[in-house]
């Protein structure tokens, strides 16, 4: 015991002495974990005070990375499900998949438009309602497949999947209409 209360008599060097020995290798890993430096940092200084508040119970004999590195997974964690926390996902009746419609006048010079919203219109009811809007997020919003993912709660391999299955439906549905089946070939992936 008498080497525990040796060093909380000299918290500040024994902790300064610590830190500055396993920061750099700490840096780098949360480099590593995190896709962009803002995380990283934010990760760091989580490794930092979480260290500087157990400093008085930590008893580190020869290493005391392994402490860190569960430290630094577990704060990764959190930090993970906070960014997802964030952007709840949305139900379906959240997602309001309204098409364009042209004034009166503007549907005269532009018949051909009309014609061609009329027939996507008529073969997306085909489709469910979720696949109703991930093609609309897709080809109208321009969302990548992670974002949709983080709106829906589903992994990014099943909107892949679902959005394949929905162009193939509208394709079926839309045989005789090349025109629209060309934007699809062209877009689908």
């Amino acid at each position: 015991m008498g080497g525990l209360e040796e060093r909380d008599s000299q918290t500040p060097d024994w902790l300064e002495t610590t830190w500055n020995k396993y920061a750099p290798k700490i840096y780098k890993l949360c480099c590593k974990k995190c896709k962009n430096v803002e995380d990283a940092k934010e990760l760091f200084q989580t490794v930092a005070l979480k260290f500087c508040q157990n400093a008085r119970k930590l008893n580190f004999q020869k290493n005391a990375m392994p402490w860190f590195l569960c430290v630094m997974t577990n704060a990764r964690y959190d930090q993970v499900r906070a960014k997802s926390r964030a952007m709840q996902p949305l139900s379906l009746a959240d997602v309001s998949v309204e098409y364009m419609e042209f004034p009166e006048e503007m549907a005269l010079r532009f018949t051909h438009v009309t014609e061609v919203q009329n027939k996507l219109d008529r073969a997306m009811t085909c489709l469910t309602e979720l696949e109703k809007a991930i093609v609309h997020l897709t080809f109208m919003s321009g969302l990548t497949l992670e974002e949709m993912s983080m709106l829906f709660g589903i992994s990014a391999n099943s909107i892949l999947k679902r959005k394949s299955r929905a162009i193939t439906k509208l394709r079926e549905n839309l045989q005789k209409d090349q025109v629209i089946c060309d934007f699809f070939s062209h877009n689908a992936i």
